[in-house]
């Protein structure tokens, strides 16, 4: 019990029955159970949505990575981008069980209820006491957020799971468990979170030098052997993906190339400390990373490296920090609060709407959230400040994890690793707390109050609007919903998002869209007017109102409109392509060539622009245009069967039979039931291989 003295004593009994440290097979079971029950409940709840197999933002490119993988592309291209532990964790499920999400979902839950466990046996070592143990995993069980991040193919999961580890491991060495093994497991460990959260690194240095200093009376040989295993085993991932970022990006990076672009988004004059994208409208994964590179190069006028991107992000931040020193201290300050906010700061989808669609959810997140957990750690720490010199790696531990998020930007998901630091004390804090209630001092009473209501107060500021937060991630459902090609779905998503937010502008133009789907353009006009009333220079509703314009008959408002949205996003394809194509139908060539050479230039593969413009140069007599732009993309994309027959009419036309012949074998090898391909083949045996050069041009085929 506590004395006025404020030392902290076990129950004797307690302290009697976890004198050994362990938390016994029944208390896991039943953590493991309370854990893994309350999951499988979410989850089937959220199975009945029509947004359950739908994936959003990064859940959408881990996926799609993790297929590319399962399909035998485990080296890849490019030095990452994103931290890899989770997209191949997900590949390896693919390539065994198939691509379905729902597979790493319920993986997700299980490895979660063991993250609890694993817990519960760190916080019965840490405080010699099975019953903070017990509660800090069933605390981890009901802890609303984690249960919300199984639902999403996301890595929060994996980075619980590998801090909880950690926790556990360190308890063991608490507790006197010293030998190789160990420190080279929890050197791997950390060198693992590191690839699913890449600034965990600063945990490795921490923990070193607390791995250091225990061993320092253990002899030279024996501090060396320990300290030399820890540091082989966070080497063995770390150089790992290193020395695969170097064999394939030519750059030996230990993890990502992303931390200059992601160090400017938390640090520029328009930063508010979460995430802000590049461009407007692009904050999805696929933009990412091309955004920072084109941006980038574009300011420097030549081709850069990752890390020389890196390196320019880095230097942009710099310059405003420079620049506005009192601006920048403050959005640390307010960065340093919303890192401790109960909020959970979301990415594309809010735990607030999943709530709606789960009762287990929402009766958990009413209580077991991060600001309970934050006023509970807080009075852990407090109590236990006695301990400092066993426990101040931990201390350490969750100041550096949280000044590492206050240099860069806030999601919820980021800081995951401080969840399980948080609730081993929060779990302290709850049974000492109560000691305190029951037995202390009236001064240690009124002081341990103190730190709950500071701690607490601070945890609930209002840094967040919840209401946007809401809004933007039922946007997100109504665009999967549009994009799947359900558009009477998606339009029920928009207008739940109104209800947050009326001025939202993006869920009123997904309106029009949705509007447009179904042929409903009177409406669809009226709908994307409104969205440019609200956000007059967005290019999306200006691509949207022209062209519904278009199909309206109204064709030179459709033009003046698209022509606007081409100004207004000079690196979108799609409004110069629609007036090309325009023009093209139309007859008028020599208007539609300009603007599909611009939708061309723009675009990335697929090459349909491209393909339009060689079409267009070809109806219009300009062969020797065409054949360069249909050359240049089956250079790039040998399996485009549209420029392959192009290519192969333009040679043949030209005199070049035999190559001619060699891509219309190809274009049947890609299609072999195609008509035209097999055609050009019958004509081409006809001529041998007379004229294998460039030969008199016949006058173009129409096509």
């Amino acid at each position: 019990m506590v004395t006025g003295r404020d030392d902290i004593h076990e129950d004797e009994a307690d302290r009697t029955s976890s004198g050994d440290g362990r938390l016994g097979w029944r208390a896991g079971l039943f953590v493991f159970g309370v854990a893994g029950l309350l999951r499988a409940l979410f989850l089937l709840e959220l199975s009945r949505t029509p947004f359950f197999p739908v994936l959003l933002g990064d859940s959408l490119g881990y996926h799609v990575w993790a297929v590319r993988l399962a399909e035998g592309d485990w080296l890849g291209s490019q030095v990452f981008y994103q931290a890899p532990l989770y997209p191949y964790a997900v590949g390896v499920l693919y390539a065994v069980f198939g691509a379905d999400p729902l597979v790493v979902k319920i993986g997700q839950a299980l490895l979660e209820a063991v993250s609890c466990v694993l817990l519960a046996t760190a916080g019965t070592r840490l405080f010699a006491s099975r019953r903070i143990g017990i509660s800090a995993g069933l605390l981890a069980s009901v802890y609303a957020p984690a249960i919300f991040f199984v639902a999403l193919v996301q890595k929060a999961t994996l980075g619980f799971f590998f801090t909880s580890l950690a926790l556990d491991l360190m308890s063991r060495i608490v507790r006197g468990v010293r030998t190789p093994p160990i420190w080279g497991v929890l050197g791997g460990v950390l060198g693992l979170l590191a690839l699913t959260r890449e600034n965990a690194l600063v945990f490795l240095p921490l923990v070193a030098l607390w791995g250091g200093l225990l061993l320092r009376r253990a002899g030279p040989k024996r501090w060396a052997v320990g300290i030399g295993v820890f540091v082989l085993g966070a080497s063995v991932p770390l150089v790992g993906v290193g020395t695969r970022n170097l064999l394939v990006g030519g750059e030996f990076t230990l993890t990502t190339s992303q931390f200059g672009t992601n160090f400017f988004i938390g640090n520029n004059a328009n930063a508010k400390g979460f995430y802000i994208p590049l461009r407007l409208n692009r904050g999805n994964v696929v933009y990412e990373r091309d955004d920072a590179v084109a941006l980038a190069e574009a300011s420097t006028g030549r081709a850069l490296s990752p890390a020389e991107v890196s390196a320019f992000w880095t230097g942009q931040a710099l310059d405003y920090i420079r620049a506005e020193p009192l601006d920048w201290l403050g959005l640390m300050g307010r960065k340093a609060l919303l890192v401790w906010n109960h909020v959970e700061a979301s990415d594309t989808e809010d735990i607030a709407v999943f709530r709606r669609y789960s009762v287990v959810l929402d009766t958990l997140a009413r209580v077991f959230h991060f600001g309970l957990v934050v006023p509970l750690a807080a009075v852990g720490l407090w109590l236990t400040r006695r301990r400092w010199r066993e426990l101040w790696i931990l201390y350490a531990m969750l100041g550096v994890y949280a000044a590492s998020l206050t240099v860069f930007f806030l999601f919820a998901r980021y800081r995951v690793p401080l969840v399980p630091l948080s609730i081993v004390f929060a779990a302290a804090g709850l049974w000492h707390g109560l000691e305190v209630v029951r037995h202390g001092a009236r001064r240690s009473r009124l002081a341990t109050a103190a730190v709950a209501f500071a701690a607490g107060l601070l945890a609930l500021l209002p840094l967040t609007d919840v209401e946007s937060q809401k809004a933007a991630t039922y946007k997100n459902f109504g665009a999967a919903m549009l994009e799947s090609g359900r558009p009477a779905e998606a339009i029920g998503f928009f207008e739940k998002s109104l209800e947050h937010r009326p001025d939202a502008a993006e869920a009123v133009r997904g309106i029009a869209e949705a509007l447009a789907h179904q042929d409903r353009h009177g409406e669809s006009r009226v709908a994307f007017e409104r969205a440019l009333a609200l956000t007059p220079d967005d290019p999306l509703a200006l691509l949207g109102l022209g062209q519904v314009q278009l199909l309206e008959g109204r064709t030179d408002a459709g033009l003046r409109t698209l022509a606007a949205a081409a100004q207004r996003a000079p690196e979108d394809p799609r409004a110069p392509f629609r007036i090309g194509m325009h023009h093209a139908h139309a007859g008028d060539l020599d208007a539609a060539i300009p603007w599909l050479r611009e939708a061309a230039e723009r675009e990335a593969a697929p090459h349909a622009a491209r393909l339009e413009l060689a079409k267009a140069l070809y109806q219009a007599g300009r062969l020797d245009a065409a054949r360069a732009e249909a050359a240049w993309i089956v250079q790039r994309a040998p399996t485009d069967l549209g420029a392959t027959l192009l290519l192969a009419d333009l040679l043949e036309s030209d005199g070049a039979f035999d190559r001619a012949r060699q891509l219309a074998r190809r274009a049947l090898r890609l299609d072999p039931g195609n008509a035209i391909a097999r055609r050009q083949l019958e004509r081409l045996a006809e001529r041998g291989t007379i004229g294998s050069g460039p030969g008199e041009a016949r006058a173009p085929r129409a096509r």
